[in-house]
Parts: structure tokens; sequence; C-alpha cells
């Protein structure tokens, strides 16, 4: 069975336009799947939501403290094992392009900052601008107020509260033969520079094996203390439903930090899970040719 499940970020409405790039996402990562390819499809996938400024990765992603953007990034080759990744690298509206680069094309795992930078522009990538009207104005207006909560802003976009975040986008796939995962974020809003969160560390943001694929959304910190896909993908290496293992999952998050969290999963067999314990999480999936919505399971909070 070929599966692509995307998901676009804890916390985003759930109304268009976040929907229909979510679903639009999941179309692209399912065209990819037709030619076997899993991290084809997971990377397509992804780049459709950093193209898209509503979300908060790539172009349109949150500033820093310091007025810059900071981008974290993840893909996983679950049956080959490898794994590319970059962190707080700059001036590139893809960078789970370059951490497929990483993957493909260096001997090593992470890149970080400058360096993923200079590595991105040696392999072609063009050096672009992130920002957005939108989020410069949010950073102005949190300078002014002197914090995110006194100007009435999200943590994890800078949108005006009640307007719900959107946090870091992933995806992951399977074929008969192959699985993947991947995320991509420009991490909280208002961060302090150099900052990295769980979607450049693997087995926190994202993780994949021959059982399956894990990739979530929310705090960083409390993935990354966590190792919270990675807990998921070890559900599925025992034979454990995606579903039951994501749920498990956003349980222990919830006992063990008051952190907004959620979680997708594809196992070996196609089957798919997901959930979280925040407001909302846009979720769609792409299954043997047809486009499939899916409604995560919302758990309550411990």
């Amino acid at each position: 069975m070929d599966v692509v499940v995307v998901h676009g970020g804890v916390d985003a409405p759930a109304t268009d336009p976040y929907r229909a790039t979510v679903e639009r996402a999941a179309l692209s990562g399912g065209e990819a799947l037709a030619g076997g390819s899993c991290l084809d499809s997971v990377e397509r996938a992804i780049r459709t939501m950093e193209d898209d400024p509503v979300f908060n990765a790539g172009y349109g992603s949150v500033f820093n403290r310091v007025g810059e953007i900071e981008l974290d990034a993840l893909i996983c080759d679950g049956v080959g094992g490898g794994v590319g990744a970059v962190a707080a690298i700059q001036h590139v509206i893809h960078p789970i392009s370059v951490a497929r680069q990483v993957l493909e094309a260096s001997p090593y795992v992470l890149l970080a900052g400058a360096g993923a930078t200079r590595f991105a522009v040696e392999r072609g990538i063009a050096h672009e601008d992130c920002a957005t009207e939108l989020q410069r104005r949010a950073w102005q207006d949190a300078l002014a107020a002197g914090s995110i909560a006194e100007a009435g802003l999200h943590p994890f976009t800078g949108q005006p509260i009640p307007a719900q975040g959107c946090d870091t986008v992933g995806a992951v796939g399977c074929t008969p033969t192959a699985t993947a995962a991947g995320v991509s974020t420009g991490g909280l809003f208002m961060k302090a520079p150099g900052r990295v969160g769980d979607s450049a560390v693997p087995g926190a943001g994202a993780y994949a094996s021959a059982a399956g694929a894990a990739a979530g959304t929310g705090l960083g910190e409390a993935f990354i203390e966590l190792l919270l896909a990675r807990q998921v993908v070890a559900r599925l290496e025992e034979g454990a439903h995606p579903q039951a293992a994501v749920e498990e999952a956003i349980g222990v998050l919830s006992r063990r930090s008051p952190a907004t969290g959620g979680l997708i999963a594809v196992d070996r067999f196609g089957r798919v899970g997901a959930a979280h314990n925040g407001v909302h999480l846009p979720v769609a999936a792409f299954i043997d040719g047809q486009l499939v919505p899916l409604e995560p399971t919302r758990l309550p909070r411990c």
C-alpha cells in the first residue's frame, strides 16, 4: 500500500487556506509516491507547505528576537537508515530540501547556522528571503509591547490571539518497500537567536525505521526531552497500530509537560494514526491514489 500523511502544525485553524494547502501537500506527496520514492513524497509534501506563508515553515516563518528567521528541518529514510537535518539555517525557503541534500550529498547528519546556509549555496540552492510583511509587523509589535503576551500574540506564529497558531509542518510516507518522515519549521516566535527545536533532532521531531514513520509538531523542548517520534516508531516496531502509538505518545507528553503537541504516523502495512492535545491539527492523507481527509484524535491534557 502506498500512503503519505501530512500535517499542517498543531493549533493551525480548521479553515481554508490551511486545510486546502494540507490537502494539496498530500496530493503532491501522493504524486511522488507514484514513482515509488518515499523521500520524494515527504520532501514534496513539505515543500508545498513551506511555500505557503500561512504556515510557520519556509516562506512566512516567524522572526526571532533580533529580527532574523532561523529554520530547522529533518528528513529520515526509514529503510536505508539515513538522516539529514539543518538547524538555524537562514535565507532558504525550502530547508527540507537542504536537509535532504545533507542526507544524500554529505557525510554528515546535521549542519547548523552559517555552515548550513553555506552548504545550501554550494549545492546550488537559491539564497532567498523568507520574510513576509505580516511577520515583520508581528515582530515590531512584540518589541513595542515589551513581550509576546503584552502584544497579545500567539507564541507559535506571532499572530493575534484568539486566532490560533501554526507550528511545525510534517509528513510521513510508506510504500511496500520504503518508509520516510520529515518536518520543517520556523520555530518559536521571538525565540533566542540560535535556539534549535525538535525539527532538527532525529527521534524528537521525526523518525523512521523499516517498521514505519512518525512526524510531530509542538513545543520542541518537550519533544527533544522525550524523543517522542522515536517512542512512536518503537511502538510500531513492537506491532502496535499507529493510532495507538501516537495516542500513547501524546499521553506521555501530557503527563510530563504542559506543552501542546501532535503526531502523525504510518506503519509498513499502510495503517495510519494522528492525535494531538491542542485545539486542532489539520491532517490529510493520500492512500492508494485517493485523497483522504483525516480527523485526528484530540486528547485531553492531564
